[in-house]
C-alpha cells in the first residue's frame, strides 16, 4: 500500500470501518451520557470506557493500514498513547494538570507529525491515521471536559458531530474516507480543528472559571457546526450538481 492513494479495495474496507466506528462511537457517547448524567462529573466510567474504544478501534485501523513505516506515522501513533495515557490518569484521579500537560503534547504534536510528512515524506495512510488521532483526541478531550472539567454533556457534541456526518453521507451513498475531502486542502477545516482542540484543552485549566469553558465551548460549537455543514454541502454539490448540467444521452 505504497501507492499515492488508496486501492479500491482498501478504501472500501476503511469506509466500512467508518461506517462501524460512526456508528459504535455514537452508541457509546449517548451511554456516557446517561452514565454522566446518573453519576458525578469525576466518575471514571466514561473515561475508561473511552479509553478501551478509542484503543481498540485506533489499533484496528493503524493495522488495517500498516500505518507505522514513516516518522511521521511513529509521532501520530505516539501522541495518540500519550493520550491515551492522560486519560488512564484521569481514570485514577490523577492530578488534572499533568493530565494537561499529556493532552497538551498529544494534540500539539499534530504539528511535529506534519512537518515529518513533509521532511521524510508522507503516505496516504499516514494521513488518515493522523485525521483518526485527532478525532480521537476530540473524543478524548470532549470526556475529559465533562468528568473533569465541569462541564454538561452537551460537549460531547464535538466527538458526535464527525461521526454523525460520516453516517449523513452514507444515507446518500457519498464515501466519507477521505481526510482532506476538499481538493486535498481545506484550511477552513484545519483552522477549526486546531481551534476546537485549543478550547477543549483551555477546559482542562483548573484555574477557568466554568462560565468562561462554557462560553469559549459554545462559541467552538458554533464554528464547528458551521465547518461541518460547510463539508456537507460541498459533498453534495460535488455528488448531485455537475448530473443536473450533464449533457443528456
Amino acid at each position: 500500500m505504497s501507492e499515492q492513494h488508496l486501492d479500491h479495495s482498501s478504501r472500501k474496507c476503511y469506509r466500512k470501518f467508518l461506517i462501524f466506528q460512526s456508528s459504535i462511537s455514537i452508541l457509546l457517547l449517548a451511554v456516557t451520557a446517561f452514565y454522566l448524567q446518573m453519576l458525578s462529573p469525576g466518575y471514571a466510567f466514561g473515561i475508561v470506557l473511552t479509553a478501551l474504544w478509542v484503543m481498540g478501534s485506533h489499533g484496528f485501523l493503524a493495522y488495517f493500514l500498516r500505518a507505522w513505516r514513516t516518522p511521521a506515522d511513529w509521532v501520530t501513533l505516539l501522541r495518540f498513547w500519550v493520550g491515551i495515557a492522560g486519560l488512564m490518569i484521569a481514570s485514577c484521579g490523577g492530578a488534572v494538570a499533568l493530565v494537561l500537560v499529556m493532552m497538551i503534547i498529544a494534540s500539539f504534536g499534530d504539528w511535529m507529525d506534519g512537518r515529518l510528512a513533509t521532511l521524510y515524506g508522507g503516505t496516504p495512510q499516514g494521513a488518515i491515521l493522523d485525521a483518526e488521532t485527532d478525532q480521537a483526541l476530540v473524543f478524548m478531550l470532549a470526556v475529559l471536559g465533562v468528568t473533569v472539567g465541569g462541564l454538561g454533556v452537551w460537549l460531547l457534541l464535538f466527538p458526535l458531530y464527525r461521526y454523525g456526518y460520516v453516517l449523513l453521507l452514507e444515507v446518500f451513498a457519498i464515501p466519507a474516507d477521505d481526510p482532506k475531502p476538499k481538493a486535498g486542502g481545506n484550511l477552513r477545516g484545519r483552522i477549526v480543528c486546531a481551534a476546537t482542540q485549543v478550547v477543549l484543552l483551555a477546559n482542562l485549566l483548573p484555574h477557568l472559571a466554568l462560565p468562561a469553558k462554557n462560553l469559549l465551548s459554545a462559541l467552538a460549537l458554533v464554528f464547528l457546526t458551521y465547518s461541518f455543514a460547510d463539508d456537507i454541502l460541498y459533498q453534495f454539490r460535488e455528488r448531485f450538481i455537475p448530473s443536473l448540467h450533464s449533457p443528456k444521452s
